[in-house]
């Protein structure tokens, strides 16, 4: 076999069922990068990033390894699909949740569970050139050396994604997240991640990191910002995080003294009924007041929210619209509750008979966008039937995305405004099509 392995990155489709390309909100990953770190230099490597690029179904690369954040499996599944019949060896993995992997298996040649650094990546590498390869390879979380951005170089990219860590102390029902890394934390060191910020500083001033709780550990962030600060990077960028960062002015003032200009929160609810049933530990009373102090720190916020949870009825909607308006947040980000397999959530409601969608192969043919805005209900609410959850969230979407509303979060002093102007047209476009084909 020839040494030389095939990188794919997939994108998704939109609800249209075409593949999204060129930038778009939130959804670009961190997996290309790390792997390109990874590969041998004595095996060649091309890589394919697909949301910039098409795929090579001819290349002469003897292995195809897809990764990516399982944004749209069957789209990874149908790629596997034609390069198989190619008689490609075909290697899948990344921090992928449960139900990925298991949909993806029965197509490829072996996975991996987790993230492979160099040492592993060339041991599965050689185990195929020399036709051991296994179906199964658990090669743990490693991620504390420097990533490869080179591939990114002729790219033309708004923002640059970087990460501090993998995983998240958290252990709520809804998220993928505990049962990929069992509610543990993954952090690299300082210097792995100042020399990706200096390699992406060539490329663009604004970062995006992609961590799923950049206040995993506060000491961690505080040298990483103490860092940023002294090595005079001059960056601007954005990260999730915990709410309760609002409790700790002096954190903001070093986060925004080192580039912070924008964090995302993930609310879910307001109601604490719906906090306390899916083990999320934050106080929804307490929302308003940790956003205004993110706020005066000179910090802007978007909020993830999502809707059908049991505690929801149909008054829901218009409560969160009054709180988006009287926070002033930048960005309402909204979900109907999407049932994924793996989750905790998911298999309470499938024991109460509430999902509606038999298999996984099912799911993935109804939900072609994965981890996109989800507007449908494939599930049995508790108060209110799927049809008023539906029609209440698009109600709820068109009142956030009017022009009117749009300028009124972007228009904001201290922050690049066409920056949150491109993201709340963005999300006025994909809300507009979901009620559209509905």
């Amino acid at each position: 076999m020839k040494k030389k392995v095939y990188l794919i990155q997939p994108s998704f489709r939109k609800s249209d069922g075409q593949v999204v390309k060129g930038e778009y909100l939130g959804n670009r990953s961190i997996e290309m990068p790390i792997l390109c770190a990874t590969i041998p230099q004595y095996w060649g490597k091309e890589h394919c990033y697909e949301y910039l690029e098409d795929i090579d179904f001819d290349s002469d690369a003897g292995v195809v390894l897809i990764t990516g954040a399982s944004n749209d499996i069957l789209h990874g599944y149908q790629i596997a699909e034609k390069l198989k019949a190619r008689n490609k060896t075909i290697i899948f993995g990344g921090y992928q949740d449960v139900f990925s992997l298991q949909l993806m298996k029965p197509m490829v040649d072996a996975v991996y569970h987790g993230i492979p650094g160099p040492e592993e990546m060339e041991m599965i590498l050689e185990d195929a050139a020399n036709n051991n390869l296994k179906r199964e390879y658990n090669v743990g979380v490693n991620i504390d050396f420097p990533f490869d951005y080179s591939i990114f170089e002729d790219k033309k990219l708004k923002y640059v994604q970087v990460v501090t860590s993998l995983g998240c102390h958290f252990k709520c029902d809804f998220c993928c997240q505990p049962e990929i890394y069992g509610g543990k934390f993954y952090l690299r060191s300082i210097d792995a991640v100042i020399k990706d910020l200096k390699s992406v500083r060539k490329l663009s001033r604004f970062i995006g990191f992609r961590d799923a709780n950049f206040l995993n550990k506060k000491s961690h962030l505080v040298d990483l910002c103490t860092r940023i600060i002294a090595e005079r990077l001059n960056i601007r960028w954005a990260a999730q995080c915990s709410v309760t960062i609002g409790q700790d002015p002096k954190l903001l003032a070093m986060m925004k003294k080192a580039g912070c200009r924008l964090l995302f929160f993930g609310l879910e609810s307001l109601n604490q009924d719906n906090l306390n049933e899916i083990h999320k530990s934050f106080t929804a009373s307490s929302y308003a007041s940790l956003i205004a102090n993110v706020h005066k720190a000179g910090i802007y916020t978007a909020a993830y929210f999502m809707f059908g949870f049991d505690h929801d009825t149909k008054n829901t909607f218009g409560e969160v619209y009054s709180f988006v308006r009287k926070t002033r947040l930048a960005i309402p980000l909204m979900n109907i509750y999407n049932p994924i397999p793996g989750t905790r959530l998911f298999q309470r409601l499938k024991n109460e008979n509430r999902i509606d969608f038999p298999t996984p192969v099912d799911y993935v043919k109804d939900i072609p966008v994965h981890s996109l805005p989800c507007s449908k209900s494939f599930f049995k609410p508790k108060n209110m039937s799927g049809e008023e959850l539906e029609k209440g969230f698009h109600e709820l979407s068109k009142k956030l995305t009017t022009y009117r509303a749009i300028f009124r979060r972007s228009l904001k002093p201290n922050i690049n405004t066409i920056i949150l102007l491109g993201l709340n047209f963005d999300l006025r476009k994909e809300y507009k099509k979901r009620n559209v084909n509905q």
